[in-house]
């Protein structure tokens, strides 16, 4: 399967709903193909995403054409081979929001914003430390507890 998103990472694009449609009807041995190119959006839906190619038994390779920035740089991370011409970028940020109302509503959007950071920084981390780890032969567990 091919298939390329681009622009938003919002739900209502069409790219994605054609990626959803196109990865529950391939078989699941099926290898595929993804290019990229977005300046992100919901980090939900690049975590959904991400988590889709992860759980795909067939080999994922995900082409980085123009920009892959944050919700897509995450959906990048759920490949198991990631492409990029030297002329794209990738490029990985704490998450953000916009929110309004009193001291405690802006203290849970606060919270909310550190989690998902999180659990961003933990996905691009643990791909990282992964290849390099396999690079150098040294174990995952020995490159997290460097120091």
């Amino acid at each position: 399967m091919k298939h390329k998103i681009k622009g938003d990472i919002i739900n209502w694009k069409s790219s994605i709903w054609d990626f959803n449609y196109q990865m529950k009807s391939i078989k699941e041995e099926e290898d595929s193909d993804l290019s990229v190119n977005s300046y992100g959006g919901d980090a939900f839906l690049g975590f959904d995403i991400c988590n889709t190619l992860k759980d795909h038994k067939g080999l994922v390779t995900v082409t980085i054409t123009g920009m892959a920035a944050s919700a897509a740089s995450v959906i990048c991370m759920g490949a198991d081979k990631i492409r990029a011409h030297a002329n794209t970028m990738l490029m990985v940020h704490n998450a953000q929001t916009f929110v309004g109302g009193d001291a405690k509503k802006l203290r849970k959007a606060a919270d909310d914003v550190e989690k998902v950071s999180q659990t961003d920084m933990d996905i691009v981390l643990r791909l990282w430390a992964g290849a390099f780890a396999g690079l150098s032969g040294t174990g995952l567990y020995e490159v997290f507890n460097y120091r």
